[in-house]
């Protein structure tokens, strides 16, 4: 924990709107969270979170490219009520059209992002798609796309296996998440 967020950001390189990190800790193998003092909510979202990105690369792996918007999505399944938020705040963007496309989230560099309105856009759709995946066709499913990717297969690939009578393509998925979430 660092002492504050100054110093956080120095030492951690993160982006001036992130509040905590998973980092793995060198050749150890070992894995840190990493936030600064002061946090109000540090037990609610940001350490269930930063469980999450462990979690999920403890069960895929490391050595695969999970797409970040994957990442960022699962993390922040583990935050209390993330998921239910998110979904309203995609509800009201997929309202006034303002969404990322699916496949286009994977080519967003958003460490780098400094513009916060996009930020949080690209975290609740993450966070919504990822939701959608879970709630619409269950648990054994998203362990099937998160074991399959573990094997080395690409998001993509692994998608259109385990969901294959539903959606195959980014652009299938984006349709079937948006039908969800207006329905």
């Amino acid at each position: 924990m660092f002492k504050n967020k100054a110093l956080f950001l120095k030492e951690t390189g993160h982006p001036e709107w992130s509040r905590g990190g998973a980092l793995d800790i060198g050749f150890s193998k070992q894995k840190a969270i990493v936030s600064y003092a002061g946090q109000q909510l540090f037990l609610n979202e940001i350490l269930p979170h930063e469980i999450g990105h462990l979690v999920l690369h403890d069960f895929v792996g490391t050595d695969y490219k999970i797409p970040t918007w994957f990442n960022e999505g699962v993390a922040q399944i583990f935050e209390i009520g993330k998921a239910e938020k998110s979904d309203l705040i995609m509800k009201l963007m997929l309202r006034l059209d303002r969404y990322y496309p699916i496949e286009s989230l994977g080519k967003i560099k958003i460490r780098y992002e400094k513009n916060a309105e996009l930020v949080e856009l690209f975290y609740a759709e993450s966070a919504s798609v990822v939701n959608f995946l879970i709630k619409k066709f269950g648990s054994d499913a998203f362990g099937r796309l998160c074991r399959k990717m573990s094997n080395g297969e690409s998001f993509e690939s692994a998608m259109s296996h385990v969901y294959k009578n539903v959606f195959t393509s980014y652009s299938d998925l984006q349709k079937k998440w948006i039908q969800y979430l207006i329905r």
